[in-house]
């Protein structure tokens, strides 16, 4: 299972708290990656948070991350997360 919750670099860095180099992209590309190589079920968790995903451009943008991933299955979380 891998999970995504932010569509920008800012909110990536905010929430994720990356080492250093690894960006948004990397991510979204590696697990792309990482499933074109399993040999099981991928499955992709959404966690909503208001902050991040508030408005339609995101959701736009979150089903070209899907596409890109290609899970297959993806499951929706609302979470209520301090920040």
């Amino acid at each position: 299972m891998v999970e995504i919750a932010t569509l920008t670099q800012q909110d990536f860095v905010e929430l994720q708290r990356p080492m250093t180099g690894f960006t948004l992209e990397k991510y979204i590309s590696s697990m792309g990656k990482f499933n074109k190589k399993y040999k099981g079920k991928l499955i992709l968790d959404i966690t909503f948070l208001a902050k991040y995903l508030k408005n339609e451009k995101a959701i736009e943008k979150l089903k070209e991350i899907i596409n890109r991933i290609k899970p297959e299955e993806y499951f929706f979380r609302d979470a209520q997360r301090k920040i």
